[in-house]
């Protein structure tokens, strides 16, 4: 994620550095734009005008919205991998209580997520869901590697399956909790009913610690 001042619009891109900075912006507009809408109803035009840009100059770095998310996604998982692998637990319940409190607090991640099946690799093309694979599978063996010196509960053979296996229990977990506003509707009107939605964090710090324990009594996950 870029910390660095924005790239004025009035300054055509000619150097790595300029075209770095401008998709660093452009993702940093992504990314506000995603909390604030929902993730099908995005548009690149919508971003370019964020950072003063035409929707064409945005073609040059992403040449669809699918690119454009899927890299934003990819540059929250980053951040979001590096803090796994930095995770010291004592315990299964332990990792699945910080795995929790870490995907409660990226937004972004989890929205992204929700959408990542039914939307983005939905209208995706080939180039775009192989790098996007290729770079999730990179970050999970990286963690990998790092998680079991920190987390000696965890057996090393078990580590990786057990983060891919998170990333699915994720998919699922944060699809099951967004809420479409005729559903909010629905439960404010007939608050029984809420017994059917997924509270996040607790749902996911049961959820990763039961398949952390399984993989910590038999060496791979359930």
């Amino acid at each position: 994620m870029s910390h660095q001042e924005p790239l004025s619009p009035h300054r055509r891109a000619r150097a790595a550095s300029d075209k770095d900075r401008r998709r660093a912006d452009l993702l940093a507009a992504a990314r506000e734009a995603a909390l604030e809408q929902p993730i099908q109803a995005l548009r690149l035009a919508d971003v370019a005008a964020r950072v003063g840009l035409s929707k064409a100059s945005v073609y040059r770095y992403f040449p669809t919205k699918e690119a454009l998310l899927d890299a934003l996604l990819l540059d929250e998982l980053a951040g979001w991998f590096t803090e796994l692998a930095a995770l010291d637990t004592d315990s299964p319940e332990a990792l699945g209580d910080a795995v929790a409190r870490s995907v409660g607090a990226r937004p972004v991640m989890r929205r992204l997520y929700a959408a990542l099946h039914g939307v983005l690799e939905h209208t995706a093309d080939v180039e775009t869901v192989l790098r996007f694979k290729r770079q999730l599978l990179a970050f999970a063996v990286a963690a990998a590697a790092a998680l079991p010196a920190r987390c000696p509960w965890l057996p090393e053979a078990a580590a990786l399956p057990l983060l891919l296996q998170l990333h699915v229990v994720l998919v699922g977990l944060c699809e099951g909790a967004s809420v479409a506003p005729a559903v909010e509707a629905a439960f404010a009107a007939e608050p029984a009913l809420r017994a059917l939605h997924v509270d996040l964090v607790p749902t996911c710090a049961a959820m990763v610690g039961a398949i952390a324990r399984a993989a910590a009594l038999t060496g791979e996950p359930p």
